[in-house]
């Protein structure tokens, strides 16, 4: 009786833990749809977003779960190609904050970003009863102001945490955005526009 009931304690933190099987890779995918609480901070600039660059050190994976018995599942982003995903999710944000934004156009603007992803992590950890969740990214950021030829450059960093009880891939997409918004804000709470130019918060 002893030994059923220790399996259905054990299957019980299996299910809640969301693991699948060993070896399984899981899609994710990148929500290019961002909301913007300084939807005037572009003061209507024109600004032309290249995709960014996929430069992690080690760029075939997003992340792993690692279940509480072992177990081991790799994230991958759905289409493969991080940088448009994130080029694609920061030109919706600044366009939901007031620039006229345009990924990858070739017309004259007022500046243009280009961008570099040099980290981008997703990862989950079994725990009992539980899985913890980290996300973990840093951006580096070139705004060229057209009008003067002035160059701006940022680094980004911007990571979360979170902890669900029934876990599912969802959970770990939810937090890359929330974390990826964080970034984007961050670069626009350090910034200011200045007649046609883009610059750095004094």
């Amino acid at each position: 009786m002893k030994r059923f009931m220790l399996l259905g304690i054990m299957m019980v933190v299996i299910t809640l833990s969301g693991c699948a099987g060993h070896g399984e890779v899981i899609k994710l995918r990148l929500n290019d749809s961002m909301t913007s609480t300084m939807e005037n901070a572009g003061g209507n600039l024109s600004v032309a977003i290249s995709g960014f660059e996929d430069q992690r050190p080690d760029s075939d994976h997003l992340g792993t779960h690692i279940c509480l018995f072992g177990g081991k599942t790799t994230f991958d982003l759905l289409d493969g190609n991080l940088g448009a995903g994130v080029s694609n999710a920061f030109s919706n944000f600044m366009g939901k904050s007031g620039f006229q934004a345009n990924a990858g156009s070739p017309g004259p603007q007022d500046i243009r970003i280009t961008g570099k992803v040099t980290k981008f992590s997703a990862n989950a950890t079994g725990q009992f009863l539980s899985t913890g969740l980290q996300v973990e990214t840093v951006m580096e950021f070139v705004i060229a102001n057209a009008s003067d030829g002035s160059t701006v450059r940022m680094t980004i960093g911007a990571g979360g945490s979170d902890d669900v009880i029934f876990f599912g891939p969802e959970d770990l997409e939810t937090l890359v955005n929330e974390v990826l918004q964080e970034g984007f804000e961050e670069l626009i709470e350090k910034t200011e526009v200045k007649g046609k130019t883009l610059r750095r918060k004094l």
